[in-house]
This record gives structure tokens, sequence and C-alpha cells, in this order.
């Protein structure tokens, strides 16, 4: 009877956890450069029913969350005719440094910093935006309009991937960090299989239809398990009844 409590419970806490997944996502379906995560299930152990039967058959011991899948696909681009707004097209990250740390990220909301006779290409929060050898980008004027020389910025910023870009640690805001499992960031040049959009900023990839059905999928067998355990509770007061 321990088993089908076990079974229930754990259940309730992996659906429970993909339910909280889900509403995040949800919660970020506007957040520009925004990449959608998904819970991966395993079974947990399986040992014999009978454990005098030798080889007889095998009972399975309820369910566990094992990773969190991040999902790349590219999100809409969409025009808001701002030179300083710029979205990839295909794959690759921005690379921003903030406090030492050099962090990657999908959104391209940019901005301009004055600082020490220097205009630099910054985001939101002051991180500066890196180029594909690991400088500050830097913002020229352009000497026959004297305005800022948009398309040298454009040529200016990083792309940067990785062996395995599933394996980046989110850092928040939008950005993730290394981690040895993704390897080192590598630059990837406009000819390869990304390029930079001016005027652009990608949309949330968070597709609204398949996260509420996941959410009618979480919120069901969170219920059933939920009932796997009444159930199994009604069966024990049987039991010590009948004592």
């Amino acid at each position: 009877m321990n088993t089908i409590f076990n079974t229930g419970v754990s259940g309730m806490i992996a659906n429970q956890k993909k339910l909280d997944k889900t509403a995040h996502n949800i919660a970020n379906v506007n957040t520009v450069g925004y990449k959608p995560e998904k819970a991966v299930f395993d079974s947990l152990v399986y040992t014999n029913m009978d454990v005098n039967a030798g080889n007889g058959e095998m009972a399975g011991h309820g369910v566990r969350q094992s990773q969190n899948r991040i999902s790349f696909r590219q999100g809409t681009l969409t025009a808001t005719g701002n030179p300083l707004d710029f979205a990839i097209a295909g794959e690759g990250f921005f690379a921003v440094e903030k406090d030492g740390a050099v962090e990657y990220t999908r959104k391209g909301s940019f901005s301009m910093s004055l600082e020490n006779y220097r205009t630099y290409l910054v985001t939101e929060d002051g991180a500066r935006v890196l180029d594909r050898y690991g400088r500050y980008v830097t913002v020229d004027l352009n000497y026959e309009t004297g305005l800022p020389d948009y398309e040298q910025v454009k040529d200016s910023i990083g792309i940067f991937n990785f062996d395995n870009p599933y394996a980046l640690d989110r850092a928040g805001s939008g950005r993730w960090l290394a981690s040895a499992a993704s390897g080192a960031a590598a630059p990837v040049y406009f000819s390869d299989a990304a390029d930079i959009r001016s005027g652009y900023l990608e949309a949330s990839a968070v597709d609204i239809g398949e996260e509420m059905v996941g959410l009618i999928e979480a919120q069901r067998a969170f219920q059933l398990s939920a009932r796997i355990v009444q159930t199994a509770d009604e069966i024990e007061q049987i039991v010590n009844n009948l004592r």
C-alpha cells in the first residue's frame, strides 16, 4: 500500500513542477527574446512485486522531473522602427558584460551610454554589448549626417553560439551563462547560420496554444495522482476496519 501512496505523491510533485513551468512560460508571453522551458519526466525505480518470486512481475514506483529543457526555436521578428533594436535571425546569442561577468541573450533592446567621451552600446540595465572579439561595441558618428552610424553599430555586434546551448545556465533578465556542459562561446559569422536585423526585436517564443494544452495535461495528471492517494487511503481504512 505504501507503494501506491508514494506513486501518487510523486505524480503530484512532478506535475506541480510542470504547472510551475507552464505558468512561468505563459507569464513571459510578452517578454522580448524569452525562450520557454519544458519539464522532462522519467519513471522511477522498478522492483519485483513479490520478492520471493525471483524474476517476477516488475512494479514501477512513480515519476520524477529529470530536467528542464529550453526550447530555442526562433521567435517572431517584430519591427520597432528603433535603429538600436536588434534581432538575430537564426541561431546564436548577443554577448553582454555586467559586473565583470559575460552573459548571453537573445534580447537586443539596446541604447547608448556616454562614458569618458566615448559612446558605448549598452542594455537597459547598463551592461555593455560585446563584439565578436569580446571588446565593447562603441557608437561612432556619421560625419556626413552628424548622427550615430547605425550601420557600423550593426556590423560591430558579435553573435556567439555553443556546442550545447541547452546546457546554458539561466541568469535572469532573459540571459544565460556558459557552463562546463554547454562549452565555451564561439563567434558566429554572418555568412554562416545567423544574421542581425536592425530595427527589429525577437518576440517571445512561447506558443500559447501549446502551453494551454500542457496546462490541461498537467492539471488532469495532478488531479488523477491526488485521486490515487485518496483511493489508497480509502482502501487502507477498509483493511484496518476488517482487522
